[in-house]
């Protein structure tokens, strides 16, 4: 395989692995490794693709886009939008990784508007975020200085038949329980979110680092 095609791991979660596109930054692939994460792969994306169909949500700029599938060296990745700074180009960071009261403190109106706006889109769409961890939101800085706040992951219901229906209604009722389930209600309630995922993180990464073994891993490729 040639180098050019190796997958630089962006993240990894309980079901599937982030990498980047590697003939495309502006893209990622998401790799399942366990059934779970084929199956969340594949409802995720048909459901993303009946919510295109029925209420054209292709044009939303607050989720990472699917845009099919590409076959890797570990089976078949699904390829997303990768949120991207409008003027760096460079990844934005996850809510995670960047939100806490020093930065907040920084830009007070700037996280005020992008907080309003992700609210007001969230009471409206018909798309059902089931999952506002910290982690799967990105803060994306716009052109002109202000912050969009966009939906990576977490996007889809739980139940069966919504998945398959995407009522706009059924979405409007569940959003707001997910969002307050996740410290979303309100934007000093997220940052403790935050805080306190961070943490949680960091005693994840302790407890997988006693007992992780030297085994090698093998590296993912792109498939022609």
């Amino acid at each position: 395989m040639q180098d050019s095609n190796v997958l630089r791991l962006i993240a990894s979660g309980n079901g599937r692995d982030c990498f980047e596109h590697p003939l495309d930054p502006a893209r990622c692939i998401k790799v399942p490794h366990t059934a779970r994460g084929r199956k969340e792969s594949r409802v995720e994306a048909r459901y993303l693709r009946l919510q295109s169909f029925f209420h054209n949500t292709r044009d939303t700029p607050y989720i990472a886009h699917y845009q099919g599938i590409d076959h890797t060296t570990h089976g078949p990745g699904w390829v997303y939008d990768r949120i991207l700074d409008e003027s760096s180009n460079e990844p934005s960071p996850t809510l995670a990784d960047t939100l806490d009261d020093e930065e907040y403190g920084r830009e007070p109106i700037v996280w005020d508007q992008a907080f309003s706006d992700f609210h007001d889109w969230l009471a409206r769409t018909p798309l059902v975020v089931k999952d506002l961890t910290p982690s799967n939101l990105c803060a994306q800085r716009l052109q002109d200085g202000r912050i969009r706040l966009v939906v990576i992951d977490g996007i889809g219901p739980s139940a069966f038949l919504a998945r398959w229906v995407p009522l706009s209604s059924y979405a409007n009722r569940r959003n707001p329980v997910y969002a307050a389930r996740r410290g979303m209600d309100g934007l000093h309630s997220l940052i403790a979110a935050c805080a306190h995922y961070r943490e949680r993180r960091a005693e994840q990464r302790r407890k997988r680092a006693s007992t992780e073994t030297s085994a090698t891993v093998s590296p993912v490729y792109l498939l022609p």
